[in-house]
């Protein structure tokens, strides 16, 4: 069996393994069971065919009784879709040709059920167009078939060709894509989903049981871009994980050009999400569930930090950013301005300095009146420890102070 579709048969044997060990849960929805009994059946169809995919040229030994039973579960379904639709139409050549019970089934000898099996095939296959939604789909007349001549082979009937590898693989693929598009996707998921208000546990657990790992693989990766507001890539953000509800970093990276970020071999596990970047609001997520083999993606948008503001009082000095503010440091963008209202003139001066009390000296400085705006990148030149304002004048100012 290729990688791919082992994986998936092994979703499908863990999905069905979860739900026979909950089934109190769905208890109360009887479609489940149904549903679920069909795949279980068909998952044997896979491992019996996955027996010869996989075996030798001496051949191999296949469970005659098991594909027995699921052979006839597949003929039992289509034959009673077969009964309602003659039924209907009052088709009595074809209701005498279908018309079995369990009980017939099973007391049948080995050399006529599967051609009685085959019947049942032919006619189903024959009438799938009107009598298909009496309860049967052109995937079980396909499982049918590939059941019939599992049996076949499995009793040596000497009518059946041997089944090649090449083509177990592709009934193999095909059961397996059956199983999920319509067993999972249109029934049981759907039915499962039912129950997320009164069984939120068991749903989570049925949702993870359908995640595809990688056999591959045991490690998991997370990847994606980091954006701002404007759409613009974030550079030298930080991505880092934690165990979930813990505080120690498991792994971290920095974003790259695009604002691109991965972190790979990670350990399935619950995780918490953590983006920042000293000019932006850090971003979080909380309790990720990363399975095995698996990759998540996440695009993301980090919020500017919001706006400083403040106001000084007449000839007061005051300190803005220093070292503990991790957003004051080369490259920078910000845009400063007076907002001081009303007929008082006022001057605030701001200026870079090495100590959060120095003084205003009278030079690298910037002078905003009432209502003044200015908008600068700190450089290496511009640069200093510290960035100290003074208000020069008799009156209080106000100030704001906007990331870019």
């Amino acid at each position: 069996m290729q990688n791919r579709t082992a994986n998936l048969v092994n979703m499908i044997r863990a999905t069905l393994l979860y739900c026979a060990n909950n089934v109190a849960a769905t208890a109360g929805i009887i479609a489940f069971a149904v549903a679920k009994a069909a795949a279980d059946t068909k998952l044997l169809l896979i491992e019996q065919l996955d027996q010869i995919a996989e075996g030798t040229s001496s051949g191999v030994t296949l469970d005659t009784n098991a594909i027995r039973k699921a052979m006839t579960d597949i003929a039992f379904k289509c034959c009673n879709a077969l009964i309602a639709y003659a039924a209907s139409v009052h088709n009595n050549t074809l209701m005498a040709k279908v018309k079995f019970t369990r009980s017939d089934f099973r007391g049948m000898k080995k050399e006529e059920i599967a051609d009685i099996c085959q019947t049942i095939h032919d006619e189903a296959n024959t009438n799938v167009a009107v009598a298909g939604a009496f309860g049967y789909l052109a995937t079980d007349v396909t499982d049918l078939q590939t059941s019939i001549n599992l049996f076949r082979t499995a009793a040596q009937n000497p009518r059946q060709a041997i089944i090649s590898k090449t083509l177990a693989l592709e009934q193999i693929n095909s059961i397996t894509r059956d199983i999920i598009d319509n067993s999972f996707k249109l029934g049981m998921d759907k039915m499962a989903n039912t129950l997320l208000t009164t069984n939120p546990v068991f749903v989570s657990g049925y949702i993870h049981s359908r995640e595809v790992i990688n056999i591959g693989s045991t490690t998991a990766k997370v990847r994606g871009i980091i954006k701002n507001e404007e759409e613009v890539p974030v550079v030298d953000a930080s991505f880092y994980l934690t165990l979930a509800g813990d505080n120690h970093k498991v792994d971290e990276t920095q974003s790259i050009l695009g604002g691109k970020f991965s972190i790979s071999n990670l350990l399935a596990n619950d995780y918490d999400l953590y983006w920042s970047h000293p000019f932006y609001q850090t971003k979080t997520e909380t309790n990720v569930h990363i399975a095995a083999g698996k990759e998540i993606r996440r695009n993301v948008t980090l919020l500017h930090l919001p706006p400083i503001t403040g106001t000084i009082n007449a000839a007061q000095l005051i300190n803005i950013f220093g070292p503990s503010n991790p957003a004051w440091r080369v490259g920078l963008t910000i845009k400063i301005k007076n907002t001081t209202t009303g007929t008082n003139n006022t001057s605030i001066t701001f200026y870079a300095a090495s100590d959060p009390a120095e003084s205003y000296s009278g030079s690298n400085n910037l002078q905003l009146s009432n209502g003044q705006e200015q908008t600068i990148t700190i450089t290496p030149a511009d640069y200093n420890n510290f960035l100290n304002a003074f208000n020069q004048t008799p009156f209080p100012a106000t100030y704001e102070i906007t990331f870019l």
